[in-house]
């Protein structure tokens, strides 16, 4: 069992020579972290929970969240205060496959409520079966004044090496769904990619 903590804390006046609105210079951030790893020599289990707490005037130098977080609009800006319950388990089976899950719920005092699924799996190239990599993420995000946010996102990639040559493939298929009192947008984002290269060749590549 393993047990880690974090905790910041900011000092930053707008208005250095001032005394107005010195009660907002102060700010925090901390979070408190579990991992568990059980003795299950086939499995490898992994499980793992935390809990992280933004203050409403923290000012940092750098953003705290991930940059994948953000590209995807997981991550709530560290601007808002904010806390978000974190939980994953991972296993890794006979050294082949690799599933993990994970969950996340983020509120936002008065400005919105999340909640975010995400299930990955890892496999290794094994006589006819190629090496992939499979992920799929759920989120879901609801407004304090009614507007909702959703998208589901599938990514599959797979490789298969023999002899000098390397297949590969890719696909990705994103839905996203915007609704407010007034309006529903809903986006579909597909891609698939297909390739052929060399593969252990040190003086020549394609």
């Amino acid at each position: 069992l393993l047990a880690d903590a974090e905790v910041i804390y900011t000092i930053f006046d707008q208005n250095t020579y001032s005394s107005i609105d010195d009660d907002d210079n102060d700010g925090f951030a901390a979070k408190i972290s579990l991992q568990y790893f059980p003795n299950l020599d086939k499995l490898k289990p992994e499980f793992s929970v935390n809990y992280r707490q933004i203050g409403k005037n923290l000012n940092t130098f750098a953003e705290l969240s991930d940059p994948l977080a953000n590209y995807e609009a997981i991550q709530i800006p560290d601007t808002l205060a904010n806390h978000t319950w974190n939980a994953r388990i991972k296993f890794q089976i006979d050294d082949f496959i690799s599933p993990a899950f994970r969950y996340s719920r983020t509120k936002a005092p008065d400005f919105v409520y999340q909640d975010y699924y995400e299930l990955t799996g890892n496999s290794k190239q094994r006589l006819f079966l190629p090496a992939a990599n499979y992920r799929f993420a759920r989120l879901e995000r609801d407004y304090e004044h009614g507007q909702t946010y959703n998208f589901d996102l599938h990514n599959l990639d797979g490789t298969y090496k023999f002899g000098i040559v390397q297949l590969k493939a890719f696909y990705r298929n994103k839905n996203t769904v915007q609704e407010n009192e007034e309006s529903t947008l809903n986006l579909q984002n597909q891609n698939w990619q297909l390739g052929v290269q060399t593969a252990g060749l040190k003086k020549l590549s394609s």
